[in-house]
């Protein structure tokens, strides 16, 4: 059976019985046991904290603590959903074990004792694979828990997601457009502009652009004093 702390060990020795490398690339490989041992210990499997912040919960798309919230609140309850699944998988897993193990305690042909031996030995490798992954999983799921906690300090409605979206989508979007300025395509730049103009004129109806526009960088605002945007609104 493999297992975590002998993993490029019994690997290798799967490799070696498959006699699928030349005998110089299983020499090379072999020497590598106690590196592949530690790459695979420490290998990254889901997101690290930073990038759950950085690269996900970035702040041109998601501008306000609201925003992060709730981006945070579908991020967890994907790799809920996820880690559901692959429970599934998992006990599928377990099962295919049992039957291996039944059909061997019968089949007296040797190649197919063969077969199932090989079987048993992939089975067990998807099993200890899925393992790690759930642990990974349940890494991610702990620290999208802390975040939430961190960002819910009672400054928004943390029970309806549509409560915060004019003035999360509102500053969104303009940070956006003016990042973006006139480098993409004519219909990307229509579309960004449509945007803006739909969102911050329902801001204006709803009467929440103050909060909109204080929540925007010092340069984009600038920037947004010099344009037309806020009084086309104005006009229209």
């Amino acid at each position: 059976m493999i297992t975590l702390n002998k993993y490029a060990s019994d690997s290798l020795q799967s490799i070696k019985n498959s006699n699928f490398l030349s005998e110089e690339d299983f020499n090379a490989i072999q020497t590598m046991q106690e590196e592949l041992q530690d790459t695979y210990e420490k290998r990254q499997i889901w997101r690290t904290e930073t990038e759950m912040m950085v690269s996900v919960l970035n702040n041109v798309k998601f501008p306000t603590k609201a925003s992060k919230y709730w981006q945070a609140v579908k991020e967890q309850a994907v790799f809920f959903e996820n880690l559901a699944t692959l429970s599934f998988e998992y006990q599928r897993n377990i099962l295919q074990v049992k039957r291996i193990l039944k059909k061997l305690e019968t089949t007296e042909d040797e190649l197919d004792r063969e077969e199932l031996e090989i079987d048993l030995k992939e089975a067990e490798f998807k099993k200890k694979n899925m393992e790690i992954a759930a642990k990974d999983r349940m890494r991610e799921l702990k620290l999208w828990s802390k975040i939430k906690d961190e960002l819910n300090d009672g400054s928004f409605d943390d029970k309806d997601v549509n409560n915060h979206q004019l003035i999360s989508y509102g500053q969104r979007f303009i940070n956006e457009a003016l990042l973006a300025g006139n480098n993409g395509s004519p219909s990307e730049n229509r579309n960004i502009q449509g945007l803006v103009q739909t969102t911050l004129k329902a801001c204006q109806e709803k009467g929440v652009m103050d909060k909109v526009l204080e929540g925007l960088p010092e340069e984009h605002l600038k920037i947004l004093e010099r344009s037309n945007v806020l009084k086309s609104l104005d006009n229209s």
